[in-house]
């Protein structure tokens, strides 16, 4: 590295100073460096990458494996459920009621038959014992 000595003016003062200037030796082992620092940079984060890639092809697999299981979850959900036989009855919902049982509603049937539910529907619900009475 080349020392020199500089002068500069500044508000009428004339200042001195030594800057190094680099040589094209100094150039080119800076640039080395820099290359070298690069290149090792580089190759760390192909390995981070490789090894983010694989993780993520392991998760994937396991995402893969959960979405399958809740998809069938929710088809198996929506899948049509056998109709009761009170259910089978007209306006059977303007008959029932719901009876809570510690965490559980339960449907039942009230003791007197409902002003909205039609008598027909009543005496069917009772008589065919379809529905458990509320009490």
């Amino acid at each position: 590295m080349k020392k020199t000595i500089c002068c500069f003016l500044f508000m009428g003062y004339c200042f001195l100073t030594q800057a190094a200037m680099p040589t094209k030796e100094d150039l080119k082992e800076y640039y080395d460096k820099a290359k070298t620092t690069t290149e090792q940079v580089f190759d760390a984060s192909k390995e981070v990458a490789k090894e983010s890639y694989e993780t993520t092809k392991q998760w994937a697999g396991q995402a893969s494996d959960a979405t399958q299981a809740g998809v069938k979850n929710i088809k198996d959900y929506f899948k049509e459920k056998p109709v009761e036989d009170y259910q089978k009855v007209r306006n059977y919902k303007a008959c029932i009621a719901v009876k809570k049982e510690g965490d559980k509603n339960i449907l039942c049937l009230p003791n007197y038959r409902p002003y909205l539910c039609p008598e027909q529907s009543f005496k069917q619900l009772t008589e065919q014992h379809l529905i458990h009475y509320c009490n």
